[in-house]
């Protein structure tokens, strides 16, 4: 009986272990562009206030410049990306956690530091084009608080 009890305590350790391991992004779904697109579009029609044309416009602007801005969320040691997590992770012994090179927090596709500057930057001025000079302004002061507070988390840490 007490060997019994001990294996299926083992069976269970083991078990509940292997299931850690399994990789879900955000929750087990799959992040679909599209339906960021419209999330995002449906923030900034709610914030400041945009008709329906501006609305397509913007759609259509986000749907355009989705995923080339920013890096791809979930790219992580580990992660399934074209390339080898072994090499691309070292341990910072000073802090006791796990650093990822530079070349290599980048998005999936290979989009670099300076073409997500400049494609935020075709986005902004497309999207000059769609707000008025008001909301823009606006945009414009939500995105350097935004910038701050970042720069303060970071700063803190």
């Amino acid at each position: 009986m007490k060997k019994m009890i001990m294996a299926l305590a083992t069976m269970m350790i083991v078990s509940t272990a292997a299931m850690a391991q399994g990789e879900r992004p955000r929750g087990g779904k799959k992040i679909d562009r599209t339906e960021m697109a419209k999330k995002r579009t449906d923030a900034i029609v709610k914030k400041y206030d945009l008709n329906e044309e501006q609305a397509q416009k913007v759609l259509e602007l986000n749907t355009k410049y989705m995923g080339q801005m920013r890096p791809a969320a979930g790219v992580k040691a580990g992660a399934k990306g074209n390339f080898d997590s072994r090499k691309a992770v070292k341990r910072d012994t000073t802090k006791r956690k796990m650093v990822m090179p530079a070349k290599n927090n980048r998005m999936r596709e290979g989009i670099n530091r300076s073409e997500m500057r400049e494609n935020m930057k075709k986005y902004d001025e497309e999207l000059k084009s769609i707000l008025t000079e008001e909301q823009y302004s606006k945009y414009q002061k939500d995105k350097e608080e935004r910038r701050n507070a970042r720069l303060e988390k970071k700063k803190d840490k």
